[in-house]
Order: structure tokens, then sequence, then C-alpha cells
């Protein structure tokens, strides 16, 4: 899944694009992603340490440029930090989960309206 976020003035987080790929070959999602990044003029990219672990490593030599990794996990108390053994960020899991719900309910995100964003399934 790819989500391109930009941040308002009101330092809203805006959801500006989001995919979902059906597509299994593993190199036309990079190609995708790599496409959609440059396109949107994307400063940072941040990808789920996991299933996503090849893709993340062949889009960093596509774009020429890092990938920050994340892992989610349940055994630190911090919501994020750094580890350097690892060369990743742990977050945990709840603590994020639970931040993002509270800043949906204080509406810190902005959404498209739903007539935008919709794509139509056959």
């Amino acid at each position: 899944m790819l989500g391109i976020w930009g941040v308002t003035r009101d330092m809203k987080l805006k959801l500006i694009m989001m995919k979902r790929y059906s597509e299994t070959d593993i190199l036309k999602q990079v190609d995708d992603i790599a496409e959609n990044c440059i396109k949107f003029a994307v400063d940072m990219i941040g990808a789920d340490w996991g299933a996503g672990v090849v893709q993340s490593r062949l889009l960093e030599v596509k774009l020429n440029r890092p990938v920050n990794r994340f892992m989610y996990v349940s055994e630190q108390h911090e919501l994020i930090k750094w580890d350097e053994r690892s060369q990743l960020f742990k977050v945990n899991r709840t603590q994020a989960m639970s931040e993002v719900f509270i800043k949906m309910r204080m509406k810190n995100y902005w959404f498209p309206h739903w007539e935008e964003f919709k794509t139509d399934r056959k």
C-alpha cells in the first residue's frame, strides 16, 4: 500500500494519494511507487519493515535515497525509538494506533471527500 501525505498550513496531516496494490509483481509495484514519489516530490519515505522488506530495498536503489524503516513492536515503553543494531525505528504498535485515533477525533487529519477518493471496483 502506498500513502502520500502532506502537512497543511494549520499543521494537519493531509492525505494526498493512496493506492492499494493488487499487482503481485514487486518490480511493477516498486516502479509505480518510485514514479509517484517523484511525481509528488516526496521529501521522506517510510516503510513497514516486514513483508515489504525487498520492495523497500529496491525502492532505495531505484530512487538512490534512504527509506526509513519502521518495525511495530509491543515490548517497548516509548512511542518510537531508533534501534542502532537493526538500523530501523521501533514503534510501539498500541501507542501508535491510539495516537492515530486521538488525532482523528481532534480532526488533525484532512481526508478527501469520498467522491474524490473512491474508485470503481469491478
